[in-house]
């Protein structure tokens, strides 16, 4: 399930078609995101391990600097263009995947050590 199914509506808004449906369901739209995800756990394997990551404790710190400092901050910079008419909006709905993405990663990562 993605964040599309999840908040599709306010997704939506955020872009400014609400009540439109999206043309989002080419080869493209499925299998780019997947693509990105993979890039970003192996750039965060690599970091996890060269940092020596030895607790859940640091596990989540590396998460949330990564998170907020690369995911979030990115994120909010993308979305503020006039293609996005509610850019903080758009930016809170798809960082907050990130970040629970993140964190996701890291304890399996820690987990898997």
């Amino acid at each position: 399930m993605t964040s599309l199914q999840l908040f599709s509506e306010i997704y939506k808004v955020s872009l400014g078609k609400g009540g439109q449906e999206l043309n989002n369901q080419g080869p493209l739209f499925i299998a780019s995101p997947g693509i990105c995800v993979l890039v970003t756990i192996l750039a965060s394997t690599i970091l996890f391990y060269n940092l020596d990551i030895t607790t859940y404790g640091e596990a989540i710190e590396f998460a949330m600097i990564i998170g907020i400092g690369f995911l979030v901050s990115n994120t909010t910079n993308i979305a503020i263009n006039p293609n996005i008419p509610r850019p903080l909006l758009y930016s809170v709905i798809t960082s907050s995947y990130h970040l629970v993405g993140i964190n996701m990663t890291s304890l399996i990562l820690f987990a898997m050590r």
